[in-house]
């Protein structure tokens, strides 16, 4: 009796034949990758809801509380933490005053 071979043909043909796609397909890969610089960016803070907070610093390092200028600078930020007190607070009276309302 005779032992059963592997008939290896049909692989190497199938292997023949990707690696002839392969070659054909690795041409068309972009060959640089460009990048995308991101736009100017726009005053959308008009937009925004009203509660939302908006800190900026711009280049010579002043301070501004949504469109509000701030006596304040990025090495002293005591005049945005004032501001930020005020602000909270006007909204706790405000919370309270609308709980009075519904109630």
């Amino acid at each position: 009796m005779t032992k059963p071979e592997i008939n290896v043909t049909p692989l190497i043909d199938v292997l023949l034949v990707l690696l002839i796609i392969f070659m054909v397909v690795t041409p068309a890969r972009p060959g640089k990758f460009e990048a995308k610089i991101p736009s100017e960016p726009k005053n959308e803070i008009a937009d925004l809801n009203p509660t939302t907070l908006v800190i900026s610093i711009d280049a010579p390092a002043a301070i501004t509380l949504n469109t509000e200028k701030i006596d304040a600078t990025a090495a002293s930020p005591a005049g945005l933490v004032n501001r930020l007190k005020e602000v909270f607070a006007a909204r706790e009276v405000n919370m309270e005053t609308q709980r009075t309302v519904f109630i």
